[in-house]
């Protein structure tokens, strides 16, 4: 038997978007609400679900000879953090890894793309968008880009996304949060927040892959299956005058 796991897409969000907040889609303001929904609702889920933005390796892209920055490739989402860039001759048979390195030092190992060229061995961020390398490469080479993205954001020109396909019922009450702030009710939104974390709840016990790291006075314990959250105690200071009295005689 196989099983049918219900999913989204562009044409159907819109749908269902616009039927919860009883709005026709073609309505001026519904569309001009529409990318603000979308763009709050992936945000907020990725920011909270941190293990959902994925590790991607891109090679999309190649350097030119001579020239010694390269943009980052756009083409699956922007890289949020770059952790490795590798240098792939030209049949992609053989990597060549790329150390990291502070700009001071490139620029002035490097200066010039025309004076040292070679197959490149450091790199270091110039922006959020692009990458410095050196030496400049003798000739074009496909480059090998990996770290987190932010995928692409759900649209006409890309109608699924992992949101809509694993987490459909998620990003639809993130989306709802958003869109009850437009209609101005506010009583509502509460409620809409509470189906938004249940969401998040239910699919970090469906899927251990998803269940955030935690940080700070967090512990985990395991129950079985079952996940449980604990804070370690605060400092409880004296009870009564009894005990405060202890402390000052005792000093």
């Amino acid at each position: 038997m196989t099983l049918s796991v219900p999913t989204l897409n562009y044409a159907s969000y819109i749908s269902q978007t616009a039927n919860l907040i009883v709005i026709s889609s073609n309505d001026p303001n519904y569309q001009t609400m529409l990318p603000g929904m979308i763009d709050y609702a992936e945000q907020r889920i990725y920011r909270e679900m941190d293990p959902l933005r994925e590790q991607v390796t891109d090679a999309t892209t190649s350097v030119s000879s001579g020239i010694r920055t390269v943009a980052l490739s756009t083409s699956f989402g922007n890289y949020i953090t770059v952790d490795q860039v590798n240098i792939l001759s030209s049949n992609s048979s053989t990597r060549y890894p790329l150390t990291f390195t502070a700009r001071p030092f490139l620029d002035a190992a490097f200066p010039s793309g025309a004076t040292v060229t070679g197959i490149p061995q450091f790199y270091t961020m110039t922006s959020d968008t692009q990458v410095s390398l050196g030496p400049a490469p003798d000739q074009a080479y496909p480059i090998e880009f990996i770290g987190l993205q932010r995928p692409s954001p759900l649209s006409s020109a890309n109608s699924s996304t992992f949101l809509t396909q694993y987490c459909p019922e998620l990003f639809i009450a993130a989306s709802m949060v958003f869109a009850f702030g437009y209609m101005r009710d506010f009583g509502g939104r509460p409620i809409i927040h509470r189906a938004h974390n249940l969401g998040k709840i239910s699919i970090r016990r469906c899927s251990p892959r998803l269940r955030p790291r935690l940080s700070g006075p967090n512990i985990r314990h395991r129950l079985g299956r079952h996940i449980v959250h604990r804070r370690r105690p605060l400092h409880r200071g004296p009870d009564n005058a009894d005990d405060i009295g202890n402390i000052a005689a005792r000093r």
